[in-house]
């Protein structure tokens, strides 16, 4: 089990696409599974405004996807590394440049993240309760695919920065059969 963070500094996610829609390099933050037994379970969601001046809508959306991005890896302002100094690398799941883009799910939004570019902020935790997280599972969409990415509506040229707190659990099947006396 290893603790990442995907983080972007500073990245303009646009006026937003709708969904369904090819997504462009470096304009969102998704997290994949990377194998079929893999589970990723978001930990923290932040965005912070970073615009200049003048009030800047973003509709912002957490989805799952319904095309997985192929051929991963981090645009220029973006890192994937592990929180933990004394554990393995580790390898990053998370991405913001691919040869295949990602398309946000119509029917699987899972958190509105609308903020303000202009200074204001958007943080989620998950609930306490084991089993009610928001996490990705496998390889297969659309339930392999994390994706933050600006809705239509957003205010094009402005800047916004954020971080993905994500944990990585071989997903196992443990199966008891004829454990009487337990």
């Amino acid at each position: 089990m290893a603790i990442r963070s995907l983080s972007f500094a500073s990245f303009q996610p646009g006026a937003g696409v709708a969904d369904a829609v090819n997504q462009v390099d470096s304009t969102h933050m998704t997290v994949s599974g990377l194998t079929a037994t893999e589970r990723v379970i978001l930990q923290e969601l932040f965005l912070g405004g970073l615009a200049p001046s003048a009030s800047s809508p973003m509709v912002m959306v957490l989805a799952r996807t319904i095309v997985a991005g192929a051929t991963l890896s981090l645009g220029a302002g973006s890192k994937d590394a592990a929180t933990d100094g004394s554990s393995a690398t580790g390898t990053a799941n998370g991405y913001t440049v691919s040869t295949t883009k990602p398309q946000r799910h119509a029917t699987f939004g899972l958190l509105n993240c609308a903020m303000n570019a202009f200074g204001g902020n958007f943080k989620w935790f998950p609930s306490n309760i084991p089993g009610k997280d928001i996490s990705a599972v496998g390889i297969a969409q659309p339930l392999g695919e994390m994706n933050l990415s600006a809705f239509t509506g957003s205010t094009a040229g402005a800047a916004v920065g954020g971080h993905m707190i994500y944990e990585k659990i071989a997903w196992i099947a443990i199966c008891l059969i004829g454990a009487s006396g337990i």
